[in-house]
């Protein structure tokens, strides 16, 4: 038997000594995303190899020699050297690519040891608002003590700790959170090589609906209500899934009435008596809108809209209203010299106070110069001109912004003639004058009696007429 010399077989354990004892270069990565394993120096020669583990590192992952490429299997098209270094970049990591990485430059070799990262969620990525969420995040394998930070969607820290935990659950929260990893003693600030992102996307859904609307009578609202993030046909995996519009007039007792529903084809079935009031007849996606066709003061009250997904209900309210221009008295024609008071309110509900009125009067109404903005409610009007006729426009506004308008059309006329009245004193008039006229001739005929009558001589012998001397 034949043995080895003495000093060859000291160097080979030299050098298994110091392989063994080679300082690793920690690179976090997950599933999915790319990684880049750091090396600031420049090569024309550099051969990076893969093992899964550190006594394995045989698989060629990219080796540059004489300007001549090699891939390894199935690495080609998802690993690449930066432009700026040599540093390896793996683009889209699977389960496979987890291990030991060796960079041999020359007699220079550095070992890189890759572990996998995850997060883990209490619940599926997709999320109803109002729910508790809890994440975790995980370094497989990694003894070594690790520093955790959480940065939400908008880049705010959350929790320096591995679980977090998030009450409550909004839309605002929807969004890509990351799990910012360092081993121990590193900075975690953004500018350290060993900090390493592992992200996780959260979907939550919720409902987006107004608040408040305005309207006007006779016009066709659209009482607006979205389904955030994703479309209907999405929400398969929190079955059963129903949902539902109610409705409450203002004024009155009633309690809310089912106007309208989406069946499991989703697609909507009219409930009501008002068939008119829902326009979009498709297959639903994200919007669940209402529309009405002609709106009366009798629509005016809460919108309720409900929608239950597996057993969580997200209900929003949004409160119609209905802007009102009118005069008083109540009368169609107001005549000139007539008072009159027009007003502008909220049908059946009182306005708050961050909603102000704006007037727009006729050009050569004789108040238009003395309006105040924001105006008054009502407009006193102590006699009523030709001037004054015309539209009158009330505009609701919040803050600068216009909600809605409503309008009068004033009609101001001289007051008409009264035709009997007329007929009856012309004809008093005239029966008048034929009384006078009957006083005058009877007048005429008494006087006439009372004159003696002319006596006529009777001579002998009459001449003829004329004058004669005596």
């Amino acid at each position: 038997m034949k043995y080895l010399p003495r000093e060859l077989v000291i160097l080979v354990a030299t050098i298994a000594m110091g392989w063994s004892q080679q300082e690793e270069v920690v690179v976090i990565g997950q599933e999915g995303h790319q990684v880049v394993l750091p090396r600031a120096d420049k090569a024309k020669d550099v051969s990076w190899r893969f093992g899964r583990s550190k006594d394995s590192i045989h698989q060629a992952v990219i080796i540059i020699q004489r300007g001549t490429q090699t891939y390894g299997p199935d690495m080609k098209g998802r690993v690449s050297l930066s432009t700026s270094n040599i540093s390896l970049i793996i683009s889209s990591l699977n389960s496979n690519d987890f291990g030991y990485y060796m960079c041999e430059v020359g007699q220079m070799k550095t070992l890189y040891r890759l572990y996998r990262a995850k997060v883990t969620s209490s619940l599926a990525p997709l999320v109803v608002a109002s729910q508790d969420l809890s994440l975790v995040c995980e370094v497989e394998n990694f003894d070594q003590g690790l520093d955790f930070q959480w940065r939400s969607p908008q880049n705010s820290v959350n929790s320096n700790e591995k679980h977090l935990t998030i009450k409550g659950i909004t839309v605002e929260e929807h969004g890509t959170w990351i799990c910012v990893v360092t081993p121990k003693g590193q900075r975690s600030d953004g500018k350290s090589p060993n900090e390493f992102f592992i992200k996780f996307s959260i979907t939550v859904v919720d409902l987006n609906c107004s608040k408040a609307l305005y309207t006007t009578n006779g016009s066709s609202p659209h009482i607006p209500c979205y389904i955030t993030s994703v479309e209907l046909s999405a929400l398969s995996g929190l079955k059963p899934i129903t949902g539902s519009w109610t409705f409450k007039p203002h004024v009155g007792n009633k309690d809310f009435q089912k106007v309208a529903s989406f069946t499991d084809q989703h697609q909507w079935e009219v409930v009501t008596s008002h068939s008119n009031w829902i326009q979009n007849t498709g297959p639903l996606k994200n919007n669940l809108s209402l529309n009405i066709a002609s709106v009366l003061e009798a629509d005016v009250g809460t919108y309720r809209f409900e929608l239950t997904l597996r057993d969580i209900t997200i209900r929003r309210e949004v409160e119609v209203n209905m802007l009102r221009v009118h005069s008083s008295p109540d009368s169609p024609i107001y005549y000139i010299g007539d008072p009159f008071n027009i007003s502008c309110s909220l049908v059946d509900t009182e306005m708050s106070s961050d909603l102000t009125i704006n007037w727009i009067v006729p050009e050569k109404s004789s108040i238009k110069d003395t309006l105040p903005d924001p105006s008054p409610a009502v407009l006193s009007i102590p006699q009523a001109t030709e001037k004054d006729k015309g539209r009158w426009r009330c505009n609701l506004k919040e803050k600068k912004t216009i909600l809605v308008w409503a309008e009068l059309n004033l009609k101001i006329e001289s007051r008409p003639v009264n035709v009997v009245l007329c007929l009856s004193l012309c004809g008093a008039g005239i029966l008048i004058i034929f009384i006078i006229m009957a006083i005058l001739k009877l007048r005429q005929r008494v006087h006439c009696r009372r004159r003696p009558k002319k006596k006529y001589c009777r001579c002998k012998n009459p001449q003829v007429k004329g004058f004669y001397k005596t």
